[in-house]
């Protein structure tokens, strides 16, 4: 049980934030040069700056994405119940509530509005995948599981 990538960055917003930031200063790196002549594309400055914020978009995207599958490997499911769904433009925000051995937990997680996020209802029975040792750490499987 691991989460597909694609299904990340379809439904995660954060993920597909970071994706596109790494995208942005790769294209940054090549084109801009092109419509300024006088600027270097070797010079330190626009290295350095590209070259950080593909690095550092990148590790977002990769931390996003690893923390879901290390949750879905060393994770434990149970039954949850949405709360709350907010959507602003082309995100949102789904807010869920899960037991575990008697203890409840709140949680939610930002979301990038596609056919499986727009699925999900307010009061909806969902799966929850979450971490035994720390249970905050969750996310609804039906968002990033394959066969949930």
């Amino acid at each position: 049980m691991s989460p597909k990538t694609s299904k990340i960055v379809k439904s995660d917003w954060p993920a597909l934030a970071f994706l596109m930031g790494t995208a942005t200063a790769v294209i940054l790196y090549f084109a801009f040069p092109l419509l300024h002549k006088n600027l270097d594309r070797n010079s330190f400055f626009w290295l350095s700056f590209c070259g950080s914020g593909f690095s550092l978009t990148l590790i977002g995207f990769l931390w996003r994405v690893l923390r879901l599958k290390r949750i879905a490997i060393s994770g434990r499911v149970t039954a949850g119940t949405i709360d709350y769904i907010q959507y602003v433009k082309d995100r949102g925000r789904v807010e869920y509530s899960f037991s575990v051995e008697g203890q409840s937990f709140h949680s939610w997680c930002p979301v990038h509005l596609s056919s499986e996020v727009l699925s999900l209802d307010q009061g909806q029975k969902v799966s929850i995948v979450f971490n035994p040792r720390n249970p905050s750490e969750s996310f609804i499987a039906e968002l990033f599981l394959e066969s949930a």
